[in-house]
């Protein structure tokens, strides 16, 4: 929240208090407790918070198990991270009664080269559940905030998909969170659950393909796909190394089938959103993958689930609810500027 003050300037003007860490972690360590999850993906996770609030809460009182991915300045993929670490970053907590963890993995998205030069991090964890004896596969990612860079968000996402699919060896079922700072009707949303991008057939203007901005910028749209060559990421988001080409490229694709665990609208038809401030917006998602989907009509999708089966989820708002009935976050009833995403999902 530091780096976007600009976003809650109305607030903190009136309402100084709401943004005390002490008012905001009572909230936050409620919040937290009453969710019972097995596991916890969170973002913007401040490093200088985790000794003193997040472990005490999560592994001290609820005996859970914890990884941290922090973001980092000056970075070369994976390599030469550890010592430009800046204070913020993503976390995974997991109960160790029901999953053991197997591997986990740090991807760094910066690679100091332009259109990967963001200090954004994901997180990929191999979970074993207990019970069912399966593996699933927890990504939790936290993508470029900027709305005219809908280009290095893109390729970000290339970055992790490339991540994910060398690590998935087994079709190991996936579960896919984070703040993605997009939109459910954007280019990048479409590129996540349909698995490509074409800018012959859309107009990929970095400005709009996130759908946080309606119109565009200064500069021009993209007429090619260019993942950077020090990424190592072909067109296709695998590695070169393992698979694929690293050519210019009309289309960007990826090799999973991916669908929302949220609906984009209430049943009214109205937009959820998932923050709420100065603006509205629903940037949030939790993807998980599944055998196969086809399309039925524009708002109705058959999908059929494969390992891991959405069981329920917690509905999310629409604007006019929110404004009618509390102040923008955070506020006294809430210390995050986000509302959570929390689903409910069997293993067979």
């Amino acid at each position: 929240m530091q780096r976007t003050q600009y976003l809650y300037q109305k607030n903190i003007d009136l309402h100084p208090e709401w943004f005390l860490w002490e008012n905001r972690w009572r909230l936050l360590s409620t919040e937290l407790l009453r969710l019972t999850s097995d596991i916890y993906c969170l973002q913007e996770v401040e490093k200088d918070k985790v000794a003193n609030f997040y472990e005490p809460l999560m592994v001290g009182h609820k005996g859970w198990k914890s990884a941290y991915a922090w973001r980092a300045e000056n970075c070369n993929g994976e390599d030469n991270c550890s010592n430009n670490k800046q204070h913020d970053g993503c976390a995974v907590f997991w109960n160790p009664v029901m999953f053991d963890l197997i591997e986990e993995f740090v991807v760094y998205l910066n690679h100091s080269v332009p259109n990967l030069d963001r200090p954004n991090v994901a997180q990929i964890l191999r979970l074993h559940h207990k019970t069912t004896k399966i593996e699933i596969i927890v990504v939790n990612t936290h993508i470029l905030f900027n709305p005219k860079r809908g280009d290095i968000k893109l390729y970000q996402l290339a970055v992790i998909f490339a991540n994910v699919k060398r690590i998935r060896t087994k079709n190991q079922p996936i579960i896919f969170c984070g703040d993605f700072n997009l939109e459910p009707d954007s280019l990048l949303y479409n590129f996540i659950t349909e698995g490509e991008i074409d800018c012959t057939k859309s107009h990929c203007h970095p400005s709009t393909m996130s759908g946080q901005k309606r119109k565009n910028s200064n500069g021009y749209p993209l007429y090619c796909f260019s993942v950077p060559e020090k990424s190592g990421v072909s067109n296709n988001c695998t590695f070169i190394c393992d698979e694929g080409n690293m050519v210019d490229t009309q289309k960007l694709c990826h090799p999973f089938i991916f669908e929302s665990a949220y609906g984009n609208a209430t049943f009214e038809g109205n937009k959820v959103i998932s923050t709420y401030h100065s603006d509205q917006g629903n940037p949030d998602f939790m993807f998980y993958s599944v055998k196969s989907k086809v399309s039925v009509d524009e708002n109705t999708k058959d999908v059929v689930e494969r390992d891991l089966f959405l069981h329920r989820r917690l509905s999310l708002p629409d604007g006019y609810t929110l404004e009618k009935f509390c102040d923008p976050f955070p506020n006294e009833f809430t210390g995050s500027d986000h509302i959570p995403l929390y689903a409910e999902f069997f293993l067979p």
